[in-house]
């Protein structure tokens, strides 16, 4: 079970890589680094351990705050939205590290004080909300949805009360809606509306969404082959090598291939869900159910825009899309996690000796 998911990660990135490759090849140098870069992040993180970095938590809580309230005042404002800041001519997207981060503090607080009164509650989501509001300001509707769902799981695999858990899927509703109304630009407006009715502006908003499916579609079952993506190409399909990268692979890769990157996806959640479920209800447990509905809402999300089947709302394809930030930080994430694996084997190998 401990190398199921360095495994399904290699080979993600390679799939990603390769697709890269096909679609954009100008750019596979810097993702090339990025995966180095990641894979370093994540030997890291792993040798480091869950205990270290749980001691430090507050303080990597506290920096992950700074770093939101600096990119909202000091990011360059890119596509209607000010996500990255530039440090030392690198650009960082800090709301990439908010799901690792706060689910360490929450874990830890859901083990050691649990969420059976109201102020425990109240503390609870005040912890969670802080780096929501402040993401969801920048405007970033996508990344808050996903911090949100990670730290629902904690709350839904805790000794939380049915009730509780209702009023929390109704606070997340109508966080949305005040989202919407006051902080989402026109552009993202028009994503979401566009899923609701597709055929109102296929040339505008709808665009997207419709170029995706066409090349879902297009691949059927064993693909065009790599190289030989119309959609992709030609360039009729936007952001190929971000937020529409698994159309771009299934258009190359056809139905099979699709499957596989699927399969891959699911064997990685079930490996922290079947691990969790061997643990009792202690921090490791939480950060993990917290790590197991965080990538099976992004995964789902941006597979389900893929298809229109979700709103676009600007989401990556976890270890396969382009990217330093969120490359990185995933690998971050994994690493910590990776180190529960570890602790748990060697418990088990003391009580056996």
């Amino acid at each position: 079970m401990r190398w199921i998911v360095p495994g399904v990660l290699l080979v993600l990135s390679l799939i990603g890589l390769i697709t890269l490759r096909s679609v954009t090849p100008s750019l596979v140098p810097l993702q090339a680094t990025f995966v180095m870069l990641g894979v370093a992040t994540f030997l890291f993180s792993w040798k480091i351990g869950f205990d270290t970095w749980s001691t430090f938590r507050w303080p990597m809580y506290a920096g992950l705050v700074v770093l939101l309230i600096a990119t909202l005042l000091f990011a360059g404002i890119t596509r209607g939205t000010s996500q990255w800041l530039t440090i030392a001519g690198i650009n960082v997207q800090g709301s990439q590290l908010a799901v690792p981060i706060v689910g360490l503090v929450l874990a830890h607080y859901a083990s050691r004080v649990g969420l059976g009164t109201i102020k425990q509650i109240v503390i609870f989501g005040v912890m969670a909300l802080v780096p929501a509001v402040l993401i969801v300001l920048a405007p970033d509707l996508g990344t808050t949805l996903i911090l949100l769902f990670s730290i629902f799981g904690i709350a839904f695999t805790s000794n939380l009360k049915t009730y509780w858990l209702v009023g929390g899927f109704f606070s997340v509703l109508i966080f949305s809606v005040v989202a919407w109304n006051f902080f989402l630009a026109p552009y993202q407006q028009a994503r979401i509306t566009s899923f609701v009715q597709p055929s109102a502006d296929m040339q505008g908003s709808g665009y997207n969404a419709r170029q995706a499916l066409i090349a879902v579609g297009s691949g059927q079952l064993f693909g065009r082959g790599l190289g030989q993506g119309v959609q992709s190409h030609l360039r009729f399909l936007p952001e190929r090598q971000t937020d529409f990268i698994f159309a771009s692979l299934a258009e190359e890769w056809g139905f099979v291939g699709a499957t596989l990157v699927i399969f891959l996806y699911v064997a990685l959640v079930s490996a922290y869900v079947i691990k969790a479920w061997q643990l009792p209800p202690s921090a490791e447990y939480y950060f993990f159910m917290a790590t197991s509905f965080f990538f099976m809402f992004q995964v789902l999300v941006n597979i389900g825009m893929n298809m229109q089947l979700m709103p676009i709302t600007g989401i990556t394809l976890p270890f396969v899309s382009y990217g330093g930030s969120s490359f990185i930080a995933f690998c971050f994430h994994c690493g910590v996690a990776q180190s529960i694996f570890d602790v748990q084997a060697e418990k088990k190998m003391q009580h056996f000796g």
